[in-house]
């Protein structure tokens, strides 16, 4: 399918009067005068994207000004004319079933003049093509805006599509009919992108595996509550058969079927898809962990290792082997520059009980402060499933040990700890980790 993306920008036939620039001044504008100029410009491009977002090109062509000199630059290139602009606009929408998603954040807008403005905005969308593809993109668009007798209009505009590939849009694509299934309370729509041997690590409770176990976990959600707007800040990947949403942030609500206001709830998660021979990518595996205020929860003795599956070339499984061998090592030492150097620069941590950490620096800050207070005796990181290919992997592992308070007064105590890691190769062969979420284990009762 050619994705016709150049303008899902838009416009529409009107008079050349309701055109005209307003006339324009040398005023000096207040502060209070350029707010309103600012938010009218950033109105006109809300109301665009609402008015796409519903297909509705007449409606979003009404944010264009068809003027002399009228150009959009696109992804290298150019339309010359607001006549081609109508026509790329109108067979770009004829070419869509529908719009899934479309957002738009970060406006920065500049005041030219009284009667001008450029703002430049960041934005993603998804959509059905009527040829059944999904395409995603993202990127960023600049516009200027001017004000005409008829109100602010577009008269230039530029920007880029970056896409996503296509495994990782099939990924995407079935996380949001997952969370729509969930939001319906459909769950057998929802069971039905579960993978056949899930295991689910939810935060406070036992691990849940197994497909009529994971329903079994999730009936009462369905049975009990509504849950409603869920969205995600989140990075994606896919290597081979698996992938990976891992939520930066996520939200929803939760509203009580008997009754009551909605609760809303923020955590952080890693979700591993895999995909099936039917070529259906579903959850395979979750862990997340509640964002609440106050202390993390405190680790405690729970569920003993399982035997690893390891899954991928061989001398893969070793150097990840070797990597978490010389985590137990730095960590027993101490070694902050060593524990530093198992980890990408910009990895992504997603800690029990508080907000995710993202970059090595400021997860070095909180490892560092715990260690200070305290020794980590006896470490060991048991490898319980590794899943390789393509350069990236992921990793479960069982922690324990004994952690030891430095300070009187208090008792050492041992704990246990699932763990679980996105992995990438690097150039020498050895392994990095980019993604981790833990939690404290929870033994079944």
């Amino acid at each position: 399918m050619r994705t016709r993306t150049l303008t899902l920008v838009g416009l529409c036939t009107f008079s050349l009067a309701a055109c005209q620039p307003a006339d324009r001044g040398t005023r000096t504008l207040s502060a209070e005068d350029e707010a309103a100029v600012v938010a009218a410009v950033e109105q006109t491009i809300e109301s665009y994207f609402d008015a796409i977002q519903e297909l509705d090109v007449d409606r979003g062509l009404q944010m264009w000004a068809d003027v002399e000199g009228f150009v959009l630059a696109a992804d290298g290139e150019l339309i010359d004319g607001y006549d081609a602009f109508v026509s790329d606009l109108r067979t770009t929408v004829s070419e869509v079933d529908r719009i899934l998603e479309m957002e738009i954040w970060s406006p920065h807008t500049r005041v030219l003049d009284p009667d001008a403005a450029s703002t430049v905005i960041e934005y993603r969308w998804a959509m059905i093509a009527a040829t059944g593809d999904t395409v995603r993109s993202h990127g960023s668009w600049m516009y200027v805006v001017e004000r005409f007798n008829d109100g602010w209009k577009i008269v230039h505009s530029a920007g880029t599509h970056l896409y996503d590939d296509y495994d990782v849009a099939a990924v995407r694509n079935m996380e949001h009919d997952f969370f729509a299934a969930q939001m319906a309370g459909d769950q057998d729509a929802w069971a039905a992108l579960v993978d056949i041997d899930p295991v689910w690590m939810p935060p406070g409770a036992p691990t849940v595996a197994g497909s009529e176990a994971v329903r079994e976990f999730a009936r009462p959600m369905f049975e009990e509550w509504v849950v409603g707007d869920v969205s995600a800040d989140a990075d994606y990947g896919t290597f081979g058969d698996w992938g990976y949403s891992a939520w930066r942030e996520g939200t929803w609500t939760i509203t009580p079927k008997a009754g009551g206001e909605p609760i809303s709830e923020t955590a952080t998660a890693l979700l591993i898809t895999h995909r099936g021979e039917d070529g259906q990518w579903r959850f395979a595996r979750s862990m997340w962990n509640q964002v609440t205020p106050g202390e993390p929860p405190t680790p405690v003795a729970g569920q003993e290792p399982v035997e690893l599956v390891a899954i991928g070339p061989e001398e893969d499984i070793a150097a990840i082997k070797r990597h978490f061998q010389r985590y137990e090592e730095v960590v027993a030492a101490k070694d902050m520059s060593g524990i530093a150097g198992l980890w990408t620069e910009d990895a992504l941590w997603m800690p029990p009980g508080s907000p995710s950490l993202g970059g090595t620096q400021a997860f070095m800050r909180l490892a560092g402060d715990f260690l200070e207070t305290h020794d980590v005796v006896g470490l060991e990181m048991d490898l319980e499933e590794v899943q390789a290919a393509d350069g990236m992997a992921f990793v479960r592992v069982a922690a324990s040990g004994t952690y030891v308070p430095l300070a009187g007064g208090e008792e050492p105590w041992a704990f246990t700890e699932r763990e679980w890691f996105i992995m990438q190769r690097q150039n020498d062969g050895s392994w990095l980790a980019t993604h981790c979420i833990w939690h404290p284990d929870v033994a079944a009762g």
